[in-house]
């Protein structure tokens, strides 16, 4: 089975339903109505107490699309190779990179499981991360309640046993100081000052902001999971901001000295679009096997025609990369379009390079 069949059939859990375009569609069309008419209801008197029903209804649906479920990771593991190299825009507390260790290279401690219990039993940490994210070292999608390890609960393949001697390598870029000093901590503890594991597995912090262009940007200096670059220059309110490098993709490449990403994964909170036209040479010529990126209504999204959904997924097929509607449900985007697609609720999307086999 080759990796396309591999994203059609695990881009989701198989105890959940795979739509059809059509089906999705008529879904995405129930959910948009939901949501109007929950907001037409509000301004109702004679309906507005029905609105909080409606509305904590359409919060339910988006919650299926909104937070990613990773555990089709694993079983993309036999075409990781010997070498993978990922590229996590967005690390913001590394939960994501843990979950790729956990995929690729099990027999280290790094886990988001381990990780949560070492930001909550660390008071400095912990009350940083609370002090920003009003909630709790977990994050908003309760990603250290999360494992591919726990509980047995994923069980490897027998005809796909774990690459003897794989080194991993991600590189976590994170561009808020106040997630960037969390992850130095976080850093020491599990990978040192050689960024690596004793097995050879290895973690790199690069405080940059990741876009289209090089340069340098203002980055709000103290923010939660929505950190995001500011829509116009200089909006950031004055002393809340950094003066950050901004970089790209392709850039970054050359940098390093890489010539392949197994994976992109970006969540930069509507400006994602600017990472992959930054990651455009090397996607063009398919030098990166699997992209992840966010998709709703903030940021960039939906403010010129380029920023929709339905451009990104055009322009990705015009490259050779096949896109997926992924969450709780999966969908496939490339070659079933549909206008409804582009509802803008809080959503998660896989590229696949085609020519990987």
């Amino acid at each position: 089975m080759n990796l396309p069949q591999i994203l059609t059939l695990v881009f989701a859990p198989s105890l959940y339903i795979v739509l059809s375009c059509c089906a999705l569609a008529q879904f995405n069309l129930i959910f948009n109505g939901i949501s109007s008419l929950a907001f037409h209801m509000q301004r109702t008197p004679a309906l507005e107490a029905l609105a909080p029903l409606l509305k904590a209804f359409v919060k339910y649906l988006e919650s299926i699309f909104g937070c990613p479920d990773f555990s089709y990771i694993p079983d993309l593991e036999p075409f990781a190779g010997p070498d993978p190299v990922v590229f996590d825009i967005g690390c913001n507390k590394a939960y994501d990179s843990a979950m790729l260790f956990e995929a690729f290279a099990p027999q280290e401690e790094f886990s988001r499981i381990v990780l949560g219990r070492f930001y909550e039993a660390n008071e400095e940490l912990r009350s940083s991360i609370v002090k920003v994210t009003k909630t709790d070292v977990c994050g908003a999608c309760k990603d250290c309640k999360e494992s591919f390890l726990k509980d047995s609960s994923y069980k490897r393949p027998a005809a796909h046993p774990l690459v003897q001697g794989r080194k991993l390598q991600v590189h976590c870029f994170e561009p808020s100081a106040s997630n960037y000093y969390v992850l130095t901590k976080m850093h020491e503890r599990f990978f040192g000052s050689y960024n690596k594991t004793s097995a050879g597995n290895e973690l790199q912090l690069h405080r940059v902001a990741m876009s289209n262009s090089s340069g340098t940007a203002d980055f709000p200096s103290d923010c939660d999971e929505l950190c995001q670059l500011p829509l116009n220059k200089g909006s950031a309110a004055a002393g809340s901001a950094d003066a950050v490098a901004l970089t790209t993709v392709d850039a970054m490449m050359e940098q390093l000295g890489l010539q392949r990403l197994f994976m992109l994964k970006i969540d930069t909170e509507g400006f994602d679009v600017l990472v992959l036209q930054g990651a455009r040479k090397a996607l063009a010529a398919h030098k990166i096997d699997i992209v992840l990126f966010e998709y709703h209504g903030i940021g960039l999204w939906g403010t010129s025609p380029a920023f929709t959904l339905k451009a990104v997924t055009e322009d990705m097929e015009m490259l050779g990369y096949i896109c997926y509607l992924e969450g709780q449900l999966l969908t496939r985007l490339t070659g079933c379009w549909n206008d409804t697609f582009e509802f803008k609720a809080w959503s998660n999307v896989g590229l696949q390079d085609q020519t990987v086999v």
